[in-house]
């Protein structure tokens, strides 16, 4: 019985400290999952052009990240996600990626949410 629980508890110990590692420490594949899954949502605001301003577009200079040589790179949440995944830093990277999947599921949701708006005579 004594050999059962010390068992049980290794494993137990070893499944927390990997569930661990991946929840404090994405890396490529989670932050390559992140990008599909925002590409997706901001793809379907866009159909409905519900897209916010800030997410992806080219121009934008709202959102600011710091690289590891000191450079401030302002651009929209995906450009800050790349420019973060580039450095290394996949935390600060899924951080962006949520932001921008978020603004991609509320983008749609405003837009039709407002499909019938007009003036009311």
């Amino acid at each position: 019985m004594k050999k059962l629980t010390k068992l049980s508890l290794a494993i137990t110990t070893a499944i927390m400290m990997t569930s661990s590692l991946a929840i404090a420490a994405p890396g490529k594949a989670e932050y390559d999952k992140a990008v599909a899954a925002a590409n997706a949502a901001l793809d379907k605001a866009a159909s409905v052009q519900g897209e916010w301003r800030d997410s992806r577009w080219k121009k934008s200079t709202f959102v600011k990240y710091k690289t590891k040589d000191g450079k401030t790179i302002k651009s929209s949440y995906m450009g800050a996600a790349a420019a973060a995944a580039a450095d290394g830093d996949y935390a600060s990277a899924m951080k962006f990626l949520e932001t921008a999947t978020f603004q991609g599921n509320m983008g749609y949701e405003q837009a039709m949410g407002q499909k019938n708006a007009g003036p009311r005579l």
